[in-house]
């Protein structure tokens, strides 16, 4: 099982790099965590690592802004699940629901085996992440981490984690002691304060990527 970073700030040769973040978790279902906002970018990065569309079953969008959804209107079909946390608009519900079966968010919950949702978490911005069993241990994917990452690694209660995606400003690096792996994306305010701080764990991230996970639990 690995994940492949579709969409990111920055780029592999090859790939095309814009603002927003998206990745696809190949476990026995294929996932799309994101879209990021320009599907021309998605779609181009997706064809690079001859992904095909419709072998995606799933997709999970993390919160309601732009640079996660934008992309949407290109990836949906009536043959695709869409979860997304239950804060998002009457009229953005009513968008998707239209063209995909559409899957409301507020707790935890299963999405595929070994694979969960944290639920929506936050008091602002609601946000909902990834937290994916595996037999190295628990790997936790999030978009832009707004509730606080700290509040997610909390609500997922791993013992021995790896944590991907956007960190916004999080800044308390000490929790991150017991994290094996590092891998901050997109909108991370202190990656090179990371990278400093953990350089044996810290993992880059760039659309192209891609980031083995071993097999689910």
């Amino acid at each position: 099982m690995n994940i492949k970073i579709l969409y990111d700030n920055r780029a592999a040769e090859g790939f095309l790099a814009s603002w927003g973040f998206s990745c696809l978790l190949e476990a026995e279902e294929k996932i799309l965590f994101d879209v990021g906002w320009d599907p021309t970018v998605l779609l181009h990065n997706m064809k690079q690592f001859e992904i095909n569309l419709e072998d995606i079953t799933t997709i999970v969008l993390s919160h309601a802004h732009w640079d996660h959804i934008g992309a949407l209107p290109a990836v949906l079909s009536h043959e695709k699940t869409v979860y997304i946390p239950k804060s998002f608009s009457p009229n953005l519900k009513r968008e998707i629901s239209q063209r995909a079966l559409l899957v409301e968010v507020s707790g935890k919950m299963e999405i595929a085996k070994g694979i969960n949702t944290t639920g929506q978490l936050g008091t602002g911005i609601k946000e909902q992440s990834l937290h994916i069993e595996t037999g190295k241990g628990s790997y936790i994917v999030t978009g832009c981490a707004h509730p606080g990452l700290e509040n997610i690694i909390r609500a997922c209660t791993p013992r021995k984690y790896a944590v991907l995606g956007g960190f916004h400003g999080f800044k308390r690096f000490n929790i991150l002691e017991n994290a094996f792996m590092i891998c901050p994306c997109h909108c991370t305010q202190h990656t090179k304060e990371l990278q400093k701080l953990y350089p044996e764990k810290f993992r880059k991230c760039a659309a192209g990527c891609t980031i083995e996970l071993g097999d689910l639990k």
